[in-house]
């Protein structure tokens, strides 16, 4: 059998092990057969049983309090760090410890995502996620954090070094914010192994960054602007989102981008008959960089318009949509042969790729004086909201189209 037939059938049998065990806990008891074909044995369905009563029983609007020698419940532990560590976004907060708070409703149980979730569930797993998702571990976490060294290395070897910078990050934060884990003894030194690694670890993955960034090229922006033209018209949704894109290189921030609210919170647009803004309130970088307010020139504007008229939008309207833009920009970028093979994973941080690579080409090609280069390069840096050091990561070489 071929090895991509092999990955498949492998990832096909992953696929309907997580979907037997959703229905587990979700109130379906799947056949004796279907139980014995994705080894989950009785006691495992009891697990999985009673995490989901325990759920059930849960009044999920109350964040419970840690305590430093009582079991520690990593519901309770994620549900705590979301609300109480304030030296992250909102964002990172829900890679992190999972989404608590959607939408700003009521959960019902548990989102059990996140990283650190992710980790533990690893480790109590033996290795395998899906075999620790719903598990009696669960209750107390204590067992892992007691052994911390091994918590960190079974994440190593599930991910490698390269790649878990983020998730030791993120553990490293929880240990210090929460109050349930000692640092004093053997846990401190297990705290500072714990740091050692996670500089390692970042450091292996600025180096893979490196790697990869020689690798990759990018087309002129000019060729994207004109494909997407060419395909989609001069007044598709794709045509708006890229002419807004090329004077303000967001991450997912034109997402839900209202038209003169009246309510001006999050990220939003005023258009007005002699010009217009685009006020970011929303984004990743916010409580380093502060609300944004950008002004839209005289040509973007009379594009908006257009757009607004072809489209039948109004005030209080989303310009694009109501939702999250990634995989939607993945995709057209895909039709328009902009996004390769190079950059599977890369939808709109194509985008910004693409657009800092080429604005940093325009610049050094037109500027002779130094100042000058620094000052248009500090122009590029505070529209994608970056420091010098994360936008060099962002730098490829351009091809010819």
């Amino acid at each position: 059998m071929p090895r991509s037939t092999q990955r498949s059938a492998t990832q096909l049998w992953h696929d309907s092990k997580v979907k037997c065990i959703r229905d587990i806990y979700g109130g379906e008891m799947p056949s004796k057969k279907r139980l014995r074909t994705y080894g989950i044995t009785p006691d495992r369905v009891d697990e999985i049983v009673a995490a989901r009563q325990a759920d059930e029983a849960r009044d999920w609007s109350v964040v419970r309090e840690l305590s430093l020698n009582e079991p520690v419940n990593v519901h309770d532990f994620c549900q705590w760090l979301f609300h109480n560590v304030e030296s992250q976004n909102g964002a990172t907060r829900r890679n992190a410890y999972g989404h608590w708070d959607p939408n700003g409703r009521t959960i019902h149980k548990p989102p059990r995502g996140g990283a650190v979730y992710f980790m533990l569930s690893i480790f109590f797993g033996d290795g395998d996620s899906v075999d620790g998702k719903y598990g009696s571990w669960e209750n107390d976490i204590r067992p892992a954090l007691n052994e911390l060294d091994e918590l960190v290395q079974c994440r190593i070897n599930c991910g490698g070094i390269d790649r878990v910078e983020r998730p030791l990050q993120w553990l490293s934060v929880a240990l210090r914010e929460a109050c349930c884990f000692e640092h004093e003894g053997d846990c401190k030194q297990c705290y500072q192994r714990l740091q050692d690694t996670r500089i390692t670890s970042e450091w292996c993955a600025k180096i893979r960054r490196w790697d990869e960034k020689d690798e990759r090229v990018v087309l002129p922006w000019d060729t994207l602007v004109k494909r997407v033209r060419e395909t989609f018209g001069p007044l598709s949704r794709e045509w708006m989102y890229i002419e807004l894109f090329t004077h303000f290189p967001s991450r997912d921030d034109l997402s839900c981008l209202a038209i003169n609210p009246s309510n001006e919170d999050g990220n939003f647009i005023r258009i007005r008959e002699d010009g217009g803004e685009f006020v970011k309130s929303n984004y990743k970088t916010r409580n380093k960089y502060g609300i944004r307010t950008h002004t839209i020139c005289d040509e973007l504007c009379t594009s908006i318009r257009e757009y607004m008229h072809e489209q039948a939008l109004v005030d209080g309207q989303f310009l694009l949509g109501q939702g999250k833009h990634s995989a939607w920009v993945g995709h057209f970028l895909t039709e328009i042969g902009v996004k390769t093979d190079d950059w599977k994973g890369f939808n709109i941080c194509l985008l910004r790729h693409m657009w800092l690579s080429n604005m940093r080409a325009i610049i050094k090609e037109k500027c002779m004086c130094p100042k000058q280069r620094v000052k248009h390069g500090l122009e590029c840096l505070s529209l994608m909201d970056h420091s010098p050091a994360a936008a060099l990561q962002y730098v490829n070489h351009i091809k010819s189209a």
